[in-house]
């Protein structure tokens, strides 16, 4: 290929980004994300006493922040937050879109990376908290690297902070490193107080060390945590109590070793449906209070682990968890939970299959189920173990039927998904719920027969 014809090409490539990344929402130059109060722009080569136009761009987001009601566009660099008269604070609906070239024509965050850093030096402030952005209005965050404190010593760090808002605060499409110093009592990536509805999508957050990735312990919601990717974390990835409305917690990716992948405290119903959670968490999925709905969600364990701790009264359909084999691991563990429903699900290579805590645990419905690769099969009453499959479709209490044992040939390597090799009693011989939902994991329409599991098989 000549040189004119490459530069032909890097040309094309870059518009390409800039109409992707205009049309997902992160507006243009000239037009901007949303919001009624105009653009305001930010560079690192602006001034703050410039009108903060496009062309005499503001230098830092805080003083954007003073002046804008609308929406802020920010170009690549690094921009940095402190606790106190140097905080960032986004109130009155602002909207904050990072990843725009030095004039403004293009968005790419993934070309144009846009930093906020936390640099409060918590030995300063060791008994006190500091977060990189407070939201306290229905804002958008889009398009940043957000990396909380790591200097000094104590203290509570929150990356983000959200707070009290009168609207839906949306943080979408954003790198988030959650900060953490040395004898800090408590980190998070993402904390949100008081009675705030919340919408999360498209982020990467990286916890590390910290103890929550998103986290909202006070009630709250509703909210909509959707296609995330969470590494790491010492307690909870996720973890919410809603105590209102219908909260979402769909297709995240969950990397962690934390106690929680996903931890439901809600009052009131919350859909966990389509998340991959993976490593060694203590429990994969736990569910406390209300009527979840939990399904179509795939759970590899690593270890002495439970997949779904289910302490509410949970519709459990369609989900595939696997184990390593280890000793004291458990598929699902039912407790206080009398009228759960568990129906289509795969289980395999845990210690339990199904394990009741109590005489009070018995699920209202137990259909359609594989249990494979576990020496016990279902843990009756918290004390009668049964190994065969007809023991199991013989329970009394539980309306039990259709369940099986058999190997289901799932690819690891594809997130769990049946295979070619998969038996048809697998493939074929989950339940038709298709009153309550109609798709798979991957957003595939489920065909009667259906399959067993997160993912349809045809």
């Amino acid at each position: 290929m000549d040189r004119h014809k490459m530069i032909s090409m890097v040309i094309v490539l870059l518009f390409l980004s800039s109409v992707i990344f205009s049309c997902s929402g992160g507006g243009s130059g000239s037009g901007g994300g949303g919001g009624g109060g105009g653009n305001i722009y930010v560079s690192p080569a602006g001034n703050d006493t410039n009108p903060g136009t496009a062309t005499s761009p503001l230098k830092t987001i805080q003083a954007a922040t003073s002046r804008a009601s609308g929406t802020i566009l920010v170009t690549a660099g690094t921009y940095s937050s402190q606790v106190g008269a140097s905080s960032i604070n986004l109130s009155r609906g602002m909207s904050l879109y990072g990843g725009y070239s030095s004039d403004f024509s293009i968005r790419n965050p993934n070309f144009y990376t846009t930093v906020i850093t936390d640099i409060t030096d918590m030995s300063t402030n060791p008994y006190g908290w500091s977060a990189a952005i407070n939201i306290s209005g229905p804002s958008v965050i889009d398009g940043f690297t957000i990396n909380g404190t790591t200097t000094g010593i104590g203290g509570d760090i929150h990356t983000i902070d959200v707070t009290g808002t009168s609207g839906i605060p949306t943080i979408n499409n954003n790198i988030i490193n959650c900060g953490v110093t040395s004898g800090s009592s408590v980190s998070r990536c993402i904390n949100v107080d008081m009675a705030t509805p919340l919408t999360l999508s498209g982020n990467t957050i990286n916890v590390g060390s910290a103890t929550w990735g998103i986290v909202a312990l006070w009630p709250s919601g509703p909210f909509s945590i959707t296609s995330n990717t969470i590494n790491g974390g010492a307690t909870s990835a996720i973890e919410i109590s809603p105590g209102y409305g219908t909260s979402v917690i769909r297709n995240n990716m969950i990397n962690s070793s934390a106690t929680h992948g996903i931890y439901s405290k809600a009052t009131s119903n919350v859909t966990i449906e389509a998340n991959a959670i993976r490593g060694g968490v203590n429990y994969g999925i736990y569910s406390f209070g209300g009527v979840p709905v939990i399904r179509n969600n795939t759970i590899k364990l690593v270890g002495s682990t439970f997949g779904i701790y289910n302490e509410s009264n949970s519709n459990i359909s369609n989900n595939t968890i696997v184990g390593d084999s280890s000793a004291n691991s458990f598929g699902i563990l039912a407790k206080s939970a009398l009228s759960a429903v568990m129906q289509n699900n795969i289980i395999e290579n845990v210690s339990v299959c199904i394990s009741e805590n109590d005489a009070g645990s018995d699920p209202a419905v137990f259909k359609n189920n594989n249990l494979f690769g576990c020496p016990v099969l279902f843990r009756d009453e918290g004390t009668i173990d049964i190994s065969t499959i007809s023991g199991v479709n013989a329970l009394l209490v539980t309306s039990s039927s259709g369940n099986i044992s058999s190997n289901s040939a799932l690819n690891a390597a594809s997130d769990y998904r049946l295979s070619a090799s998969s038996p048809i009693t697998v493939t074929q011989g989950g339940l038709d719920l298709s009153a309550a939902f109609t798709t798979d994991k991957a957003g595939a329409t489920r065909t009667t027969p259906w399959s067993m599991g997160a993912y349809e098989y045809d």
